[in-house]
């Protein structure tokens, strides 16, 4: 007996393994590590066009998935897929999972989006901004709950960056 969609066990967001075919594939050069018990992985460094792509890919349901008080996985997909230097983390849960999904915890933005130095000088302590600015900027709605963390850093690139983290 062949199965059908309709005949699927339905998940979450979608049939069950309805990321297998396109969306493990397209975040795979993104995925750090391992899967953890066969049905958890996490990615960083999601920008641009794959961004842009996921959003397009994920089903309606999908589109609306929050890690916890975040904004909408949809929001900071259009953020990183519009705003060059952003990225974004998360992780992906695969079946037999129902909760089968992926989920943007964590959304980094390079400082000059913030406070661009207009001497270029990176060597100057980190500029703090505040939250608020952060959702300004991005355009991130100021009713979102502000992240669990928010602190600058530096890249492999030694870019001074900006990240929310929802936990």
């Amino acid at each position: 007996m062949t199965t059908t969609i309709t005949d699927a066990i339905q998940g979450m967001y979608g049939p069950s393994r309805w990321l297998e075919e396109t969306i493990i594939p397209m975040l795979t050069p993104y995925t750090k590590d391992d899967w953890i018990n066969g049905d958890y992985i996490e990615f960083d460094g999601l920008k641009g066009d794959v961004a842009a792509q996921l959003a397009r890919l994920l089903t309606p349901p999908a589109r609306q998935d929050r890690q916890n008080n975040a904004p909408t996985i949809l929001t900071l997909l259009r953020i990183a897929a519009t705003t060059p230097g952003v990225t974004l983390s998360g992780y992906i849960i695969r079946a037999p999972r129902r909760d089968e999904r992926v989920t943007v915890d964590a959304i980094s933005a390079p400082e000059h989006l913030f406070a661009p130095d207009p001497a270029g000088n990176d060597d100057e302590a980190l500029l703090p901004i505040e939250w608020s600015t952060f959702c300004r900027v991005l355009g991130i709605s100021d009713e979102v709950i502000p992240p669990d963390e928010f602190h600058s850093y530096r890249n492999a690139d030694r870019e001074v960056m900006w990240r929310a983290w929802w936990d």
